[in-house]
């Protein structure tokens, strides 16, 4: 059945209009009414979408298949995933969908869905029971749903910019980034959030285009680069940011313009917000400095699952302030544990403003450790591949918390396959380049031949 390819283990996610489409849109609504009544959970559904073409007319059938259930529906329009948990938070509706498929190409949609309790439905707590609920047949109910419209943008930035108004430094009124939205729905929330700051920014594809004609939505690929280095060179930029198409992951790019991996970013923000004994947690793709950093600050770093599915209730149970994922997605405490793109903008730019380094020499400390950064691969035999490696490093310290890590005094790599796309993912650390360098041949060897 097609619903097992589109049920992923933090959303729903799939391509328009062969595997999402009005009808499945419409279906879904009635099943997460019907899910929310099992729930007993009364109240409206608050609904946002991204800006991919496909999102107004899923969302028409969605709205459509809510009231005809009896609930009424918030429409906050176009948002950001971010803007949309926010909204829920503040108005504590039965539930929610998000319409998006987050950094996927344009092709495709998907729908993120939440309880009013702020909970994240994932693979494993609530998108089992509502694919079950879309087998059977659901009838309208007695009464029709109204629909009203809300927006919650201002309350939202008032929210993100506290960080940079509590950590401000003299540089604020100096510093010029370049800001790339990259055609999603951050583009009139990134140009207010500069307004209320006052940092000055140069705006690249702030304008909503759910084809997204300047480069690929995700901001980790090489080709969603190209634009904002050109920028950060010619403007003489202090730092540079990428957001991808429903802005809930941000990249950094130094005054260079090399671009930094989120796990570097993270230590900083660790090093600079974290109180002694403060509790640690961290991908199993991220650097060991995250290690370093917690045992510097008199606590340990655990490491977790890779995942936005997950990390939230992990954060909760172990009362975590920060956490960031090697995609880009940054969690809060003070955000109920989601993740958001400006609130870590926020952060890094009151950080920064306070010094008088440039953003590669601020950075400089936390890349000790030489790093692969994350390698892709389409793997056939993924179950085949681990029994391998498994074997192949059997007398390194293996650990499979997500995928297979292994690890050796001075190196180590995690190997996992991709939750939201049909790829496995690599990442390498070592103490030296040349280590490496050795051990990712040997590596990049093995996956050739399978």
């Amino acid at each position: 059945m097609i619903y097992n390819s589109i049920f992923k283990d933090y959303d729903i996610r799939g391509i328009y209009p062969a595997e999402i489409n009005e009808e499945f849109a419409y279906g879904l609504a009635k099943a997460f009414c019907a899910f929310l009544e099992e729930k007993k959970l009364s109240g409206p559904v608050i609904v946002g979408t991204d800006a991919r073409i496909s999102s107004p007319s899923l969302k028409e059938f969605f709205i459509k298949g809510v009231l005809e259930q009896g609930r009424d529906i918030i429409d906050i329009g176009m948002a950001t995933s971010p803007l949309f948990y926010f909204s829920a938070l503040k108005e504590k509706p039965a539930g929610g969908a998000m319409l998006t498929a987050s950094h996927n190409p344009k092709e495709y949609n998907g729908f993120k869905l939440v309880l009013g309790d702020g909970g994240l439905l994932n693979g494993k707590i609530g998108l089992p029971e509502i694919k079950k609920l879309l087998e059977k047949e659901i009838f309208a109910g007695k009464n029709f749903g109204q629909v009203s419209s809300k927006d919650f943008s201002e309350e939202y930035l008032e929210f993100v910019v506290k960080p940079f108004k509590m950590t401000a430094g003299k540089r604020k009124n100096d510093i010029l980034v370049v800001a790339d939205a990259g055609n999603g729905s951050s583009g009139l929330l990134l140009k207010k959030f500069f307004e209320k700051i006052g940092v000055k920014h140069y705006p690249l594809f702030f304008e909503p285009d759910g084809n997204f004609p300047n480069h690929p939505p995700d901001p980790l690929k090489k080709e969603s680069w190209k634009q904002i280095k050109k920028e950060i060179a010619a403007r003489k930029a202090d730092l540079g940011f990428i957001i991808d198409a429903d802005g809930d992951r941000i990249i950094f790019l130094d005054e260079q313009g090399d671009v930094l991996r989120s796990d570097i970013v993270y230590a900083l923000l660790l090093d600079k917000i974290l109180e002694s004994g403060d509790k640690v947690v961290f991908g199993v793709n991220s650097s060991k400095i995250i290690e370093d950093i917690a045992k510097n600050k008199g606590t340990k770093a655990e490491r977790i699952r890779v995942g936005r599915g997950f990390i939230p209730e992990i954060m909760k149970k172990q009362d975590i302030k920060i956490m960031a994922e090697y995609s880009g997605h940054y969690y809060f405490k003070e955000f109920s544990y989601f993740d958001s793109s400006l609130l870590a903008l926020s952060y890094v730019l009151g950080l920064f403003s306070d010094q008088e380094k440039p953003f590669s020499e601020l950075l400089r400390p936390y890349q000790k450790y030489a790093n692969s950064g994350e390698l892709n691969f389409r793997i056939q035999d993924w179950d085949g591949l681990l029994e391998k490696l498994k074997e192949i490093y059997k007398d390194g310290e293996q650990r499979f918390i997500d995928g297979l890590s292994a690890e050796y005094p001075d190196w180590w790599f995690n190997i996992r396959p991709s939750k939201t796309e049909p790829l496995v993912r690599l990442v390498i650390e070592a103490n030296s380049q040349e280590i490496l360098e050795r051990e990712k041949a040997k590596l990049l060897n093995i996956l050739k031949v399978l």
